[in-house]
């Protein structure tokens, strides 16, 4: 797995052409109108997608095709009130893997300068962590 990232790493610094399909899969037709990333063209938004494609598109400079304003909405709106967690997409039961998909995704948006007021985000996910760390102690499926 570490190779991989290695490659990912250095194929993003060079702008290389195996890029390109998946930063076309990424453009604005896989952006749902509800903000996040989907699977297919015309489809709901999935928060697998959302982390997947918004961290890709940072490793290859390309992140200013989202509509990032939009895609932080539609993710902290995933946060459900009485099961502590986050959802993957709308309408769906809180999953915890879903709140290490949604949790990264504020932490990669968090690292784009955005602002996140983490004091408006719910005690639970705030309780011993910050954005940065939300994935640890998450347990395994």
């Amino acid at each position: 797995m570490i190779e991989f990232w290695r490659e990912v790493e250095i194929l993003s610094k060079l702008h290389h052409p195996m890029w390109w399909p998946f930063m076309v899969w990424c453009r604005m037709d896989r952006c749902s109108f509800e903000g996040g990333i989907a699977g297919e063209p015309g489809f709901e938004a999935h928060g697998r997608y959302t982390f997947c494609g918004l961290a890709t598109l940072i490793l290859i400079n390309e992140v200013h095709r989202l509509d990032l304003r939009s895609l932080l909405d539609w993710v902290v709106f995933r946060q459900a009130g009485l099961e502590c967690g986050f959802k993957g997409r709308t309408n769906k039961l809180v999953d915890g893997c879903y709140s290490f998909w949604q949790g990264g995704v504020c932490s990669l948006v968090k690292r784009l300068s955005l602002d996140i007021d983490e004091q408006s985000v719910q005690p639970y996910a705030r309780e011993g962590s910050s954005f940065d760390d939300l994935s640890i102690g998450m347990p395994n499926k």
